[in-house]
């Protein structure tokens, strides 16, 4: 299953992110595979989203009308995700 073909997002706590997206993601079979100073890469059996400090040095700004769907194996893994992340938004 294809999660996307890669994506890097800019952040302004590139571990905080890390530990959120841990937790989102695990549920839809999305692990961290690989993170270092200033980044954190994931994804199924390659790294396909990545979690960046921003190369500028500028801070890290939300995208307008940026969107990622990521794939899931079925509707209970979307559940799942869901509740894992409300848990953590709490």
């Amino acid at each position: 299953m294809t999660t996307i073909d890669h994506m890097s997002l800019g952040v302004a706590d590139v571990p905080a992110a890390r530990e959120f997206n841990v937790k989102l993601l695990s549920k839809l079979g999305i692990n961290c595979l690989a993170e270092g100073e200033g980044f954190a890469a994931f994804g199924r059996a390659r790294v396909e989203f990545l979690l960046l400090a921003p190369f500028d040095g500028r801070a890290a700004s939300a995208g307008n009308g940026a969107h990622v769907a990521f794939a899931a194996p079925d509707r209970e893994a979307v559940t799942n995700a869901h509740e894992g992340i409300a848990l953590v938004s709490r």
